[in-house]
């Protein structure tokens, strides 16, 4: 049963790390600070599209990651979208509009990133030692850096995997407004208030009204 839930936890839920290059030696005091001044840009350049983004569970967000383990220091977030699937897509808009205006930064796991606003995957190598730059095994985060730095132009994904991602998040952000739906009820002024000020509780008071049982009528 428990690994069922963190089964469950994992598929309505994405992560997404942003990651300075080149990846060099900083100090952890220094590198910390342009990190989150890189934060503060970042969610001031794209308030125009996620204030007003209604969520169903939880916003875009990002916060400081220090390193550990061999992980460099990076910019983390986590966004559990529960049933609504486009909530994952926005952010993958998202996160590939910010690596499209901060060409310094990069969005990895590994092997599939977001470069200059484009995807890129790090091949595995076909026959070992056929491309001396190609980790045998699966790359770590710096390794996986330095080859984002040293041979991009190599590792761009084939023109039908962009495309389809590209498919997929064709029309941001312009389509957020046309995935609203509207509908009129009776609220006391109060609540109205409210919702004026965040209207992102709507998400909250709409999930609560569909989950309630018979003990909640």
């Amino acid at each position: 049963m428990e690994e069922t839930m963190k089964l469950a936890t994992m598929e309505d839920t994405v992560e997404y790390c942003l990651f300075l290059i080149p990846d060099e030696s900083r100090d952890s005091d220094k590198h910390k600070e342009i990190l989150q001044k890189y934060i503060e840009r970042i969610i001031t350049r794209f308030a125009p599209m996620l204030v007003p983004y209604i969520w169903q569970n939880q916003p875009f967000n990002l916060k400081y990651k220090p390193g550990k383990g061999g992980v460099p220091a990076h910019m983390f977030g986590v966004t559990k979208f529960g049933d609504n699937i486009e909530d994952e897509w926005f952010i993958v808009y998202v996160i590939k509009q910010i690596t499209k205006e901060f060409p310094e930064l990069v969005a990895s796991t590994n092997r599939v990133f977001f470069c200059h606003g484009e995807l890129c995957i790090i091949p595995a190598p076909r026959k070992s030692g056929a491309e001396s730059w190609l980790p045998t095994t699966p790359p770590t985060i710096p390794q996986a850096l330095n080859i984002i730095t040293a041979h991009s132009e190599k590792i761009l994904a084939s023109e039908s995997i962009r495309a389809a991602v590209n498919r997929r998040i064709r029309g941001y952000p312009e389509k957020i407004q046309a995935s609203l739906h509207r509908a009129h009820c009776f609220l006391p002024a109060g609540i109205v208030a409210v919702l004026k000020q965040r209207p992102r509780l709507v998400a909250a008071a709409v999930q609560a009204f569909y989950l309630r049982d018979p003990i909640d009528l």
